[in-house]
C-alpha cells in the first residue's frame, strides 16, 4: 500500500489512510468518480461505506486533504492497478462474466432466460 499512499504524512489525529483509500476505491468502483461532498454524504448514509469506515463519518474536508497530500497517483490509475494486480494473482475465469447486464436468477426454472448470445456478442466487440 505503501505504492499507493504516502503513510508517513499522516498525522495522529487524522484517519486512518488504508481506511480512507478503500472508500476512494469503493465510490470509484461504484459510480465512476464522486467529489468529496458526496464521499461525505456516502459514510452517513450507505451501509457499505458506513462498515468500510467503521461507523467513523470523515468530512468532506478529510478526504480532499487525504487526495490532494497522501494520495501518490491519481485514483483512476490506483483503481487500475488493483484490477491489474489482482488479475495477475487470482484466478479469475472470464468466461463468464456478463458485461450487458445480465441478471441470472437464484432460482431457476423454465421461465427464466439467460441471454448467452447476447453476452458473447457483446464480448466480442
Amino acid at each position: 500500500m505503501n505504492k499507493f499512499v504516502a503513510f508517513t504524512h499522516r498525522n495522529s489525529h487524522g484517519y486512518d489512510g488504508l481506511m480512507m483509500l478503500r472508500l476512494l476505491l469503493l465510490a470509484f468502483a461504484d459510480n465512476g468518480y464522486a467529489s468529496t461532498r458526496k464521499l461525505a454524504e456516502l459514510c452517513r448514509t450507505d451501509i457499505r461505506y458506513m462498515f468500510i469506515a467503521q461507523n467513523q463519518k470523515p468530512s468532506h474536508q478529510a478526504f480532499q486533504r487525504f487526495i490532494h497530500d497522501d494520495l501518490i497517483m491519481s485514483v483512476e490509475e490506483i483503481f487500475y492497478e488493483m484490477n491489474r494486480i489482482m488479475d495477475d494473482e487470482l484466478p479469475i475465469d472470464t468466461d463468464v462474466l456478463c458485461i450487458d447486464g445480465t441478471k441470472y436468477e437464484a432460482n431457476a426454472n423454465k421461465n427464466t432466460f439467460i441471454w448467452r448470445k447476447n453476452t458473447v456478442r457483446h464480448r466480442e466487440i
